[in-house]
């Protein structure tokens, strides 16, 4: 699939995903939301959850994510540090970019680490088995 039709599919797909495949991105610490993002809008289903494979895991992290809400929106980011920091939780909301459409989203695809688009499709398989299974 390409990136319009995992955003299509999660979209029109968003009540039959299993809750274990949706996340909360905002941290319970936080009252500010990701700008353009509505509150609900911060669950997504995370599709890219990694490890940039470029970079040698080390006392260090430098990570990616990618997103969908259930209205289609790609909310996607990258966070970077020392071991010491929560990923995600300590660069709130600024860790986070938001596109509106998958044709925005294209746009920024090669901010991303090779292999990012198999991982997404990867998530997807596992999605559908599991909703088989039920």
């Amino acid at each position: 699939m390409n990136i319009k039709e995992i955003v299509e599919y999660v979209a029109r797909n968003w009540d039959a995903i299993p809750d274990g495949y949706k996340s909360y991105l905002k941290p319970e610490e936080y009252s500010k939301n990701i700008d353009g993002v509505s509150l609900e809008e911060h669950f997504v289903v995370l599709l890219l959850d990694r490890q940039k494979p470029s970079v040698e895991v080390c006392y260090d992290f430098d990570e990616e994510r990618i997103g969908v809400t259930r209205t289609g929106k790609i909310i996607w980011g990258f966070d970077s540090g020392c071991s010491c920091p929560s990923p995600w939780d300590d660069s709130y909301p600024d860790c986070y970019s938001v596109s509106k459409t998958w044709k925005e989203f294209e746009l920024n695809q090669d901010k991303f680490d090779v292999g990012f688009l198999e991982e997404c499709n990867n998530k997807i398989m596992e999605i559908e088995k599991a909703r088989e299974a039920k």
